[in-house]
């Protein structure tokens, strides 16, 4: 087991230091409760709410059956802006920003950003129940390398690793790298006018300025490359207590992709003394994992548990498709409910 052990961090640390060193290779995170973290998944998500603001936390860790498993936090806060002079009485501008942290390993990479999003929601149709929203992300990325925490084939001295030997590689100098960070997001919303049904389709570009990311010295620019983003959501009531919630992701970023389809089904519960909705459904990574997930939501808050359990090849490196779970929690501040005329939005709200 020991030599086990010692093997899958070798493998773990070789895939990181070769995903540094080649081009055009660098990937994004991603959250499996893609829903729950709206300002991640499209910056034109940013206000669009019948709320005063939103706010929530999100935490991800994925193969906690391997010595250090892959953690991510995420916070985002955002809020529409009423009565803005020069817009028509139905449009609505939104405000925010999300901070996130993904750590790799024991820490052997961190990868940090801070982002500013803005978003304007043109109102049109009766009632002004469709919205179409242009959102705009503004930040900055920091990934750091703790390049002591590396182990090399050149450090193997037959029995085990040297950390003392030279590892031959060429870095360079500094252990951090900052960029600037530029998306951009479009967003279809539109309710029917009896409530019983929201749908949402949208689109995100990410990392406008494919920035250049090297930990080694390398003839060969690595670039952070442009993230595709397509989602699309239904809420849709199929009674006063039951509720049906579709929804489907796909992204592509460099070489990589990744499709996500499933849906989740609520339950209004209204025992006189205690009245929310619970919520329960499944989703299915292609070729990757078949995400659980379970939510309830009482009051203005909403909760949120997921599980992924590993389909792929990559069952026999962590205990046979244990894989990551995942934690939500949001909550929506409605002091003035902002709902536009003849609109009702169906439970669950998110």
């Amino acid at each position: 087991m020991k030599h086990f052990n010692l093997l899958l961090r070798s493998s773990l640390t070789a895939s990181i230091c070769l995903l540094l060193a080649l081009p055009a290779s660098a990937q994004d995170i991603h959250f499996s409760q893609y829903n729950a973290s709206p300002l991640t998944l499209n910056p034109a998500q940013t206000g669009n709410f019948n709320c005063d603001f939103r706010a929530g936390i999100n935490y991800r860790n994925q193969w906690a059956s391997v010595a250090s498993p892959f953690v991510t936090y995420s916070g985002f806060y955002d809020m529409p802006l009423r009565s803005v002079k020069g817009f028509e009485e139905d449009d609505q501008i939104g405000v925010g920003v999300y901070l996130f942290n993904d750590r790799s390993g024991s820490g052997i990479m961190s990868n940090f950003q801070a982002v500013l999003t803005g978003a304007y929601h043109k109102a049109f149709g009766a009632d002004a129940q469709h919205r179409l929203s242009l959102g705009l992300g503004v930040g900055f990325m920091q990934k750091r390398l703790d390049q002591s925490q590396l182990i090399w084939g050149s450090q193997w001295t037959g029995d085990g690793f040297d950390p003392t030997q030279s590892s031959g590689e060429n870095f360079a100098d500094g252990s951090s790298i900052g960029n600037f960070n530029l998306d951009l997001g479009l967003m279809f919303k539109s309710s029917a006018l009896d409530g019983d049904l929201v749908y949402e389709a949208g689109g995100t570009i990410f990392h406008l300025t494919t920035p250049t990311e090297n930990f080694l010295v390398t003839s060969v620019d690595n670039q952070l490359g442009m993230r595709y983003l397509g989602h699309g959501r239904a809420i849709y009531m199929i009674n006063d207590k039951f509720s049906a919630m579709p929804s489907v992701l796909y992204m592509s970023q460099s070489k990589a992709s990744e499709t996500v389809a499933g849906a989740d089904f609520g339950y209004m519960i209204n025992t006189g003394t205690f009245q929310g909705t619970a919520s329960v459904g499944a989703h299915y990574r292609f070729d990757d994992a078949v995400i659980a997930q379970i939510a309830m939501e009482y009051q203005n808050f909403r909760f949120g548990f997921s599980y992924d359990i590993t389909t792929s090849s990559l069952t026999n490196a962590v205990n046979g498709g244990v894989g990551g779970f995942e934690l939500s929690l949001i909550y929506r501040g409605c002091a003035v409910p902002m709902v536009p005329k003849e609109y009702v939005m169906p439970c669950p709200r998110y």
